[in-house]
């Protein structure tokens, strides 16, 4: 019924019970019945209307009374009048607080429905009772078509643990955290964050449990794709044939940044500053090396060369300014020829290529 047509009734109801009050000789309270008109009004959702509707209420119980008894003496037809006011009363009050708590609820609920994660409320039985907007976008069944269901029937949820090693979590700490997978209404698989909140009635009983869910499927598959990028990279690494050296220049992308060079040009005063390039060699910081440079080193394992570059250069060697001036200037490839030092004494030729990471972008 519209809130126009429960205004209307409850005004007929009101009027109707003011009429028998007035004109019929019954001896029993029947200004009562204009509660049934407050909750009629009440229907509505507006506050002002509880509150008119009350008030008149309240009116037509005191005239009808003027207009049908005598003001000079106290009796049974005053005591009724009585009891009708406080029924009205206690029924307006009654309405009021539903009202206001019925509007903190509505006020939650439309917050739940801005949020970007799918959240829902379920009883203790597992059935749900709320289901918001993201829910309704991403799941595909709607909040009329999700409510009394089964959340882990309809989502067909498979989780990380025991559901009953979960539940007990959940009682015992009033939340959890974990992963799961679930299913959309057409099918899709999604992989979600979940975290649950136990909610308690007034009385600290659990009640309920407020699901939480974040999709980051797109996030485990894009993590999954790197590690088996990583995976096949290290096996690439671990067979090459050509010697492979993974150096950390950070340290010198730092130096190279604090450089006073009083505006002569790097390569000059890196000439003039033969101190500063010991340094910097130092800096180049190896984490990684591969079989083929180990065995064309001399070494018998990585551990070796965990430390710098520098031992690997001689003491007369040019091709770490020319390397460092690339470096310096933003190049992604540099080029060269140099001699490495093997852990035995022997000098190895060899033609080597730099790849520099890019920049970092400073935001």
């Amino acid at each position: 019924m519209s809130r126009a047509g429960l205004r209307f009734w409850s005004a007929a109801l009101a009027f109707a019970v003011f009429t028998v009050d007035v004109l019929t000789p019954l001896e029993g309270a029947v200004a009562v019945l204009y509660v049934i008109a407050i909750l009629l009004a009440a229907r509505t959702n507006r506050r002002n209307d509880i509150v008119v509707a009350a008030t008149a209420c309240v009116v037509l119980t005191i005239t009808a009374y003027l207009l049908s008894h005598d003001l000079h003496e106290i009796a049974s037809p005053a005591l009724r009048a009585l009891v009708s006011l406080a029924a009205i009363g206690i029924t307006t009050l009654l309405v009021l607080q539903n009202h206001a708590a019925t509007t903190r609820l509505a006020a939650q609920a439309r917050l739940l429905n801005l949020s970007h994660d799918m959240i829902f409320v379920r009883d203790r039985g597992g059935v749900i009772t709320f289901w918001n907007k993201t829910a309704e976008q991403t799941y595909g069944w709607s909040a009329d078509e999700a409510l009394g269901q089964l959340a882990d029937k309809l989502l067909r949820t498979s989780y990380s643990d025991r559901r009953e090693a979960i539940e007990a979590s959940l009682l015992d700490t009033g939340r959890w955290e974990g992963r799961g997978e679930q299913r959309t209404k057409a099918g899709a698989a999604l992989t979600v964050d979940a975290r649950w909140a136990l909610q308690h009635d007034h009385l600290g009983k659990p009640v309920g449990v407020l699901e939480t869910h974040t999709d980051v499927t797109d996030r485990v598959a894009a993590h999954s794709a790197l590690v088996q990028s990583e995976r096949r990279y290290r096996r690439m690494f671990d067979a090459s044939r050509i010697g492979v050296v993974e150096e950390d220049w950070s340290g010198l992308r730092t130096a190279l940044d604090s450089l006073q060079t009083g505006g002569a040009d790097l390569r000059d005063y890196l000439a003039r500053n033969p101190d500063f390039v010991r340094h910097a060699r130092r800096l180049a910081r190896i984490t990684d090396v591969n079989p083929a440079l180990q065995k064309m080193a001399g070494a018998s394992g990585s551990a070796a060369f965990i430390e710098n570059a520098d031992k690997l250069l001689g003491e007369n060697d040019r091709s770490f300014v020319d390397a460092l001036v690339a470096f310096a200037n933003g190049e992604r490839f540099h080029e060269g020829e140099t001699q490495l030092v093997s852990f035995d004494g022997r000098k190895v030729p060899v033609l080597f290529t730099i790849t520099f990471p890019p920049e970092p972008d400073g935001d």
